[in-house]
């Protein structure tokens, strides 16, 4: 038996309806633009959707995941679209935020066509209103793209294998295979699928065949990439997934309540104020009336529904079939994470989230045939979906204005002016001063290598004990969190852009000009990697090093070090930190180190740099002549220098 849709003209009200419907989810998932975090992770993403839409490296594999194994390179692909005509990751950010919009139509699509117009407002206008559903569609996140794909999957299953759509039977399993890609989280939705596809068998056409092929073909990529990497044997994938993801530790597999807990909370809306962190989150929860509670209604209703009452109301219709998917649509996705093949993270629950309000949507609207309990359901409603759209906005005024360590990243609207500026002056050269200069573990490297995409030369240099002199025309952009020792050396002014209170200011020195420590001593000292040690200073227990740069010839990264030695040579104190990596390496650039160092029993010191090989082994880069001939494996000298 087939489904049987709902085919009534659509009223001018149910217009009225749907626009100012989707006019809400717009305002709270592409409003507040400047209310948008964007650190390592997003960054990252970005690179890799960059490089491809600049045609500039092709990638194969995405990110690293929570899993342990490497995501698919798909959404690395969809991020691609919106950077093939801006790299501004706003513009990135809004095409998050608009697919997203695209899954609130679909809600409405689907539960209008399968129940009726009723239950399609409720559901549409909670999914629009749902804390949840709206933040986590304003970011640059792999699992942000999954409601409007897991949305689209469902609706052409239901469409091919329900109502026997030769074209959505086409469609249906490419989008299951991009929706999987996209995230791991939608991998819940494979039995959903097989068990649709099965109840439509009599229905099957060569339409199906032909998109098990495409689907097929849409993997391929993966397939190649996880060949590249040696990871297609069950051997490398058991040792990929045993790993840890970064920060995590070592996964103990067992059953655990944590996939519904994170179930419910995301339907309800509730803990918003995680975004917060702990150091802000109770200042938050004063701004709000105590609505948690209430909002609990909301997965009390859907799981009802999805057992009880939703369920006997498309049964008795004839849609058991449609009553079935749904409720093993929302049920699913919270097995299959209740076992801890992954540590359990609240975003894996996306793709049950729509479900929840076209459930909750089918429950109330039985209810509500007579029209004082409809108005009376319809009153309730809206009230949830104030009070649900007032906590939202009050919580990005929230982040937009307060420090938030540890949580949510400084807002775009505080870092995109200062990117303006920098474009504006067209620099050929920036150097970006922070807490380290690892554009892959870094978090201000890896965010600044994607505000400054369209800057020749971008620099990365970790300010706590080192600084550049350029020797050529750039702009530095200190970041707060830098020491202020070497931004009182510099000569000029620089401009400030202050961040949330608390958080700090940025500096954008156009003046690189430096006050060098007085008395610098010439020694000239040649190491194998073309690095000159020009001179050096001593004041009390801090050392003065100024080293001048070569061409860069290599990736290499470097390690300095300074040996304290006492009368009978023996090393008494040293200090070894990472140069600068050669790949921001520009010849005759000087790089200016200070070094805290206890001198008082010291006869003489041990200067040089090295390597650390594959194997964990040491390199030393050796001392060299002029000329080119070898000296030692360090440079040697007395502290009677500084006499």
């Amino acid at each position: 038996m087939k489904l049987k849709p709902k085919h009534t003209t659509l009223t001018p009200l149910e217009w009225v309806a749907i626009i100012g419907i989707l006019l809400l989810a717009a305002w709270l998932r592409l409003g507040y633009t400047g209310v948008i975090e964007f650190k390592r992770d997003e960054a990252t993403l970005s690179r890799l959707a960059l490089d491809i839409a600049q045609a500039e490296h092709w990638t194969w594999l995405g990110i690293g995941s929570s899993v342990g194994f490497p995501n698919a390179p798909l959404n690395v692909y969809l991020f691609a679209i919106p950077y093939f005509f801006s790299d501004n990751p706003l513009i990135a950010t809004l095409f998050v935020g608009f697919l997203n919009l695209i899954g609130v139509a679909l809600v409405w699509a689907i539960t209008r066509r399968y129940v009726n117009q009723h239950a399609a407002w409720i559901a549409t206008i909670l999914f629009a209103a749902s804390p949840w559903a709206a933040l986590y569609s304003r970011k640059i996140w792999a699992q942000d793209l999954l409601p409007p794909f897991v949305l689209l999957t469902a609706f052409t299953g239901f469409l091919g294998f329900l109502e026997g759509k030769r074209w959505a039977q086409l469609l249906h399993l490419p989008l299951l295979a991009i929706t999987v890609q996209i995230h791991f989280g939608a991998l819940t939705w494979i039995p959903i699928s097989l068990v649709l596809i099965v109840m439509g068998y009599r229905r099957w056409s060569r339409w199906f065949y032909a998109g098990i092929v495409v689907a097929a073909l849409t993997c391929l990529p993966y397939l190649y990439g996880l060949y590249e990497a040696d990871l297609l044997s069950i051997s490398a994938i058991r040792e990929s997934l045993e790993q840890p993801a970064e920060g995590a530790s070592l996964r103990e597999r067992h059953l655990t309540t944590t996939a519904f807990e994170h179930a419910w909370l995301i339907i309800a809306g509730r803990d918003i104020h995680a975004l917060a962190g702990e150091a802000a989150f109770q200042q938050y929860l004063k701004t709000i009336p105590p609505v948690y509670n209430l909002f609990s209604l909301l997965p009390t209703l859907a799981f009802l529904s999805a057992f009880i009452g939703g369920y006997a109301h498309v049964y008795r219709r004839g849609n058991w079939r449609f009553g079935l998917i749904l409720t093993l649509w929302l049920v699913v996705p919270i097995l299959g994470f209740s076992y801890t093949w992954a540590e359990p993270q609240p975003h894996y629950m996306l793709p049950m989230l729509p479900v929840a309000f076209i459930l909750i949507g089918i429950l109330l609207a039985q209810f509500g045939k007579r029209t004082y309990i409809r108005r009376a359901i319809y009153l309730g409603v809206l009230m949830v979906v104030g009070l649900q759209a007032f906590v939202t906005v009050r919580l990005l005024d929230f982040l937009s204005v307060t420090y938030t360590p540890e949580a949510f990243g400084t807002p775009l609207a505080y870092q995109l002016p200062i990117r303006a500026t920098i474009l504006e002056a067209k620099p050929r050269r920036v150097i970006v001063v922070s807490e380290g200069n690892s554009k892959q573990f870094d978090q201000t490297p890896a965010v600044w290598d994607i505000f400054l995409n369209s800057v020749p030369n971008v620099d990365f240099l970790k300010g706590d004990q080192w600084w550049i002199q350029p020797n050529d025309q750039a702009l530095i952009l200190v970041a707060p969190q830098v020491s202020t020792t070497w931004t009182t050396r510099l000569i000029g002014q620089p401009m400030l852009f202050e961040l949330r209170n608390g958080e700090g200011v940025y500096q954008l020195w156009r003046d690189t000009s430096i006050q060098w420590p007085p008395n610098l001593i010439q020694i000239n000292k040649h190491l194998a990697n073309g690095v000159v040690l020009e001179s050096i200073q001593r004041e009390g227990d801090v050392l003065w090093l100024v080293w001048r740069l070569p061409t860069p010839h290599a990736s290499t990264f470097p390690i300095a070090f300074i040996h304290a030695l006492n009368i009978d040579e023996q090393r008494i104190a040293q200090v070894d930190q990472p140069f600068l990596a050669e790949e921001y390496w520009h010849e005759d650039d000087k790089i200016l180190w200070r070094v805290e160092l206890p001198l008082a029993d010291v006869k003489s010191l041990r200067i040089g740099q090295y390597l650390l090989n594959e194997n964990g082994q040491y390199q030393n880069i050796e001392h060299l002549t002029p000329e080119g001939a070898y000296v030692d494996q360090w440079i040697t000298f007395p502290v009677t220098i500084f006499d």
